[in-house]
């Protein structure tokens, strides 16, 4: 799966997963999911996933999403949205 297909479908993940992508971080980047529960359980899974690295929670990559998507008067496309959560999830998370 890519970056931006994850941030398409956040809509049906829910809000106990984690979103894990290879670096440099785009939208081609190649990209995981996983719960909390699996992050938590130390299994191998967590932070340590080979090549992957922390991106945003599901919960709050929407957040921001649905605050930064107020400001517009038109629909932001799926790949500005990746765009955006790209650089917050650099800069500021």
């Amino acid at each position: 799966m890519i970056l931006l297909k994850v941030i398409e479908d956040l809509p049906r993940f829910d809000d106990e997963v984690i979103i894990y992508a290879r670096k440099p971080w785009s939208p081609s980047s190649v990209a995981t999911t996983i719960t909390i529960e699996e992050d938590e359980a130390g299994d191998g899974r967590s932070g340590h996933l080979e090549g992957f690295e922390y991106f945003l929670e599901v919960f709050v990559a929407r957040e921001f999403l649905d605050g930064w998507s107020e400001s517009w008067h038109s629909p932001v496309s799926n790949y500005d949205q990746c765009m955006r959560l790209i650089k917050y999830a650099e800069n500021d998370a």
